[in-house]
C-alpha cells in the first residue's frame, strides 16, 4: 500500500492507512476500581520519601 521497502519509516514520511474502521488492536481491560484506588492509597504513603 505504501510501497515499502524495509520497516524503517522517516521523518517527514506519510503513510496511508486502511479506513476500514476498525482496529487490529484491543483496547486493554480497565482495572477494577478498588485495585485502582489499592494502588493510589499504597503510593500515597511514599510522597516525600528521599530515593536514597
Amino acid at each position: 500500500m505504501n510501497g515499502l521497502s524495509s520497516d524503517n519509516i522517516f521523518v517527514g514520511q506519510k503513510l496511508k492507512l486502511k479506513s476500514s474502521g476498525e482496529s487490529e488492536f484491543k483496547k486493554a481491560p480497565t482495572p477494577p476500581v478498588n485495585v485502582v484506588e489499592t494502588i493510589i492509597n499504597n503510593s500515597m504513603q511514599y510522597l516525600g520519601v528521599p530515593y536514597v
